[in-house]
């Protein structure tokens, strides 16, 4: 992809039981030639890491709407597993058989996890490598016979073709096109742009034997959590092929489409151009994580770096329009607060120039325009196909401020986005327009409701962590939201403008000096109650209203307090394994976040549960305040997630608020992006000099 900026480069990175009746008369019929060579895959490529239990997650996603989560060593583990679109889930599981024994995942010596594709090592050299293509909804297996030499090989598929919160007993449909065995489930209509056929072809020749099992499967990581604990997969029946004599491999792939012949049609050309493909998109990530990379001379280090930039490249996904998904299992959209936070490093600070302003543009088409709303001039904090939800109050102001360090960074560059700065200019305007006329104080302070923050568990309805009316970071957000608008406003020679702007962000200071600094505690308090008296639970907020601020502005607070304010949260919320949401010393401090005997998870979700992404804020924070060293720690349990734990180079959602056995806590996503995108920027923009490494 063109880019306006010349990118810097770092070093070059050098290189299941089934009986089936006797098969039917469709004996070839699944047959396509075989490619006439194989990419290996090198478990001595510097990125790999190797699993041999327990169990990780692996997920991929090809950059448009579809994704594959599995396990590395187990089955079923979630119902969020299978190959999914748009979050409508198509095949749930694979069950493949050489000579009769199943190549079960459990049984697997060794994974090796790359950017690109993941690889089960079984005995005698038999592997199963599974990979995603870039830009279309296709899965591919390879199944490489190694020493086995082995006479047969069968597969059987199970579909599941749900929306990924339901589990219909769904009846199916199928047929056969362009030589694939192609699958729809009965009278069901998917919603625009999810593919309602599943097709299956394999590269040599196969019979088909119909079985039509039902396979309910319970899954022990949702029965934990209570929730998605069971579904109802359907088993249409079994492949079976001879191993094509002197073959290295048998390539299977799964591919979807609007109806069966453009599943079938997909599914031959893959198994002509995988090969090809799966070298376009190795290449491509590898550029990817390449592109303004800091280099870093701790390996370690360097390749948890590397894999935070691949996992979120996993996570920017073009679904209604371009966006970020959130996370998986559960967050496989586009919500807005988490996008914006994402975007300075997952894009910026990476010098994805194209890909943010394409995020960020896309999103202002969503802007609530209704002059009559409480929420206009909102953007979106959900964007799904076919809704959007307006809930959240700092989403916008965060959208500001990642669109103004876009526009800051092009014009550092001397390459300013004219275009962009044209667009945002009126979008930002009425955002302000709307907040003014709706929810500002008489200090100048925004107001919302209780679950209107980052912290909405419960939501409105059943806020769990009520922080109602004024939030410390929505006020620092929304005074830099302010700022950002009288900067734009004075670089398109627009002194009027600049000159009111800059006042209401004055008044928002001074109400901020005003209200929320509590002498006893040296720090700001969490946030204003409806009456107007402090709370004053000590929570990581602050660091993020210190933080959100650009060092350009002036501050909010002299550096004697804002150090304060940073010994606070940072001695009282800094744990070994990150950043709770609230002083472990507070009543209503959650340790865990599944004791489903003693309380429901969302409450413990912000009054507990430790945020992996709040590990970003702190460091700039720590950084910001002279305190070095803290600000290095912070990465280790960063690193330790992404090399060692949870899924496979990513880092999750949240952690319990004390030290648990790293894998019972899978009550979170498990693969978020905000967490991978604050630890990147961070990296970049705070503590590059003091860690060897150099941009």
């Amino acid at each position: 992809m063109k880019r306006r900026s010349t990118p810097k480069r770092r070093r070059t990175i050098p290189y299941r039981r089934i009986a089936f009746a006797a098969p039917a008369i469709l004996a070839g019929a699944f047959h396509a030639s075989s490619p006439a060579h194989a990419t290996p895959v090198s478990a001595d490529d510097p990125l790999t890491i190797t699993v041999t239990g327990p169990s990780r997650e692996v997920i991929m996603s090809n950059k448009e709407a579809t994704h594959f989560a599995t396990d590395t060593h187990g089955r079923d583990q979630r119902s969020y597993a299978g190959l999914y679109t748009a979050m409508h889930e198509s095949l749930n599981d694979y069950v493949i058989t050489i000579d009769g024994a199943v190549l079960e995942p459990s049984a697997a010596q060794s994974v090796d996890v790359l950017p690109w594709s993941m690889t089960r090592n079984y005995a005698n050299g038999v592997r199963e490598e599974v990979a995603l293509l870039d830009r279309e909804p296709v899965l591919t297996l390879r199944i490489h016979a190694g020493a086995a030499k082995p006479k047969q090989w069968t597969l059987a598929p199970r579909v599941d073709h749900r929306w990924i919160w339901e589990t219909p007993f769904a009846q199916f449909e199928d047929e056969i096109v362009e030589g694939a065995f192609c699958i729809r489930r009965t009278g069901w209509a998917p919603p625009p742009n999810v593919p309602g056929w599943l097709a299956v072809k394999a590269s040599a020749p196969a019979a088909w034997t119909a079985t039509g099992v039902r396979r309910s499967a319970t899954h022990p990581r949702d029965a934990a959590r209570n929730a998605m604990a069971k579904t109802n997969p359907y088993e249409p029946g079994v492949f079976t092929g001879a191993w094509p004599a002197g073959a290295e491999y048998v390539d299977i792939v799964f591919a979807l489409g609007a109806d069966a012949r453009a599943a079938g049609a997909l599914a031959t050309r893959t198994l002509a151009d995988r090969d090809a493909k799966l070298d376009a998109r190795r290449t491509r990530i590898r550029e990817t994580i390449a592109t303004n990379a800091l280099k870093i001379e701790d390996a370690r280090l360097a390749k948890a770096y590397d894999w935070a930039r691949a996992s979120m490249d996993v996570l920017v996904m073009n679904v209604r329009g371009p966006g970020i998904y959130a996370g998986f299992h559960w967050f496989p959209n586009y919500w807005g607060r988490d996008t914006f936070i994402c975007v300075p490093g997952a894009l910026l600070v990476t010098g994805q120039w194209d890909e943010a302003r394409a995020i960020l543009r896309s999103f202002l088409q969503f802007q609530l325009l209704d002059r009559g709303s409480p929420r206009m001039g909102r953007l979106p904090n959900i964007v799904n196909p076919g809704e959007l939800q307006y809930a959240g109050v700092d989403g916008t102001w965060w959208y500001v401020r990642a669109a103004y360090k876009y526009c800051k960074a092009r014009r550092d560059a001397g390459d300013a986005d004219l275009d962009f700065e044209r667009e945002l200019r009126p979008a930002l305007a009425f955002m302000i327009k709307g907040a003014e006329k709706m929810a500002v104080d008489e200090h100048g302070l925004l107001k919302h409701g209780d679950g209107e923050t980052w912290m909405d568990a419960g939501g409105e309805a059943n806020p769990f962590s009520p922080r109602g009316n004024r939030a410390i970071e929505v006020q620092a957000l929304y005074y830099n939201g302010l700022r950002a608008a009288q900067q734009l406003a004075t670089w398109h020679d627009d002194l009027e403008g600049a000159k009111e702007f800059g006042a209401l962000a004055s008044r928002t200071a001074a109400g901020i000096d005003r209200l929320f600094w509590n002498d006893s505690m040296q720090s700001w308090v969490d946030h204003l109650n409806v009456d107007g008296s402090q709370d004053m639970q000590i929570r990581p907020n602050t660091i993020l209203a210190l933080t959100a601020v650009e060092r350009e502005w002036p501050p909010l607070v002299d550096e004697k307090r804002a150090r304060a304010i940073v010994d606070l949260a940072y001695g009282k919320t800094a744990l070994p394994q990150g950043v709770a949401s609230l002083d472990p010393a507070d009543p209503a401090f959650h340790p865990k976040h599944l004791d489903l005997a003693n309380y429901y998870y969302d409450e413990a979700y912000h009054n507990g549960d430790v945020w992996l992404w709040l590990s970003g804020p702190m460091i700039s924070a720590l950084a910001r305040t002279g305190r070095m060293d803290e600000a290095r720690a912070m990465l280790d349990p960063l690193v330790d997630d992404l090399l060692d734990h949870g899924a496979v180079g990513a880092i999750r959602e949240i952690r319990d608020g004390v030290v648990t056995d790293q894998q019972e806590e899978f009550g979170g996503a498990t693969f978020q992006a905000w967490s991978m995108a604050e630890m990147i920027r961070a990296m970049h923009e705070d503590l590059g000099p003091g860690l060897g490494w150099a941009k």
